[in-house]
């Protein structure tokens, strides 16, 4: 999921420029990845073009084969934007699930009553979102 979603905006840069501020580092499981993501989000910070090239001149020597790998990988045109939207909703709830995951271990652990109730807030907030992201996914 996250090599296509890398792939879609490697070859349709106006996806990345939509939806690229909803993605964090986090949300993809590998460095070479990351560079990836890290390289396409600097050109659009900068203004530039989104190319394999530029993006090329722009990754972590490591990260080159993912690279060529996406640069031909095959883009489904059909629904793309909402393949996109799903993947990403998908890497959202994910990386909120850890998070809650986290918390949880956090509120057990937690010395105060203080401590505990800002992080059962904080917990709140994280289902509130995922439920947001799962609501979205039933429409």
């Amino acid at each position: 999921m996250e090599k296509s979603l890398l792939a879609a905006f490697l070859q349709q840069p106006d996806l990345a420029e939509r939806y690229l501020a909803e993605l964090e580092a986090e949300d993809f499981p590998t460095p070479e990845q990351r560079s990836v993501l890290a390289a396409v989000a600097h050109l659009l910070q900068q203004g530039g073009l989104v190319t394999a090239q530029a993006v090329l001149e722009r990754v972590e020597p490591e990260a080159r084969g993912l690279l060529a790998e996406l640069a031909v990988t095959e883009v489904p045109q059909e629904r793309l934007e909402e393949q996109v939207r799903r993947a990403i909703r998908r890497l959202v709830e994910s990386r909120l699930r850890k998070e809650e995951n986290a918390l949880r271990r956090q509120i057990e652990a937690a010395g105060s009553d203080a401590e505990r109730e800002a992080l059962l807030e904080r917990r709140g907030e994280l289902v509130r979102r995922r439920s947001e992201l799962t609501g979205e996914r039933e429409m």
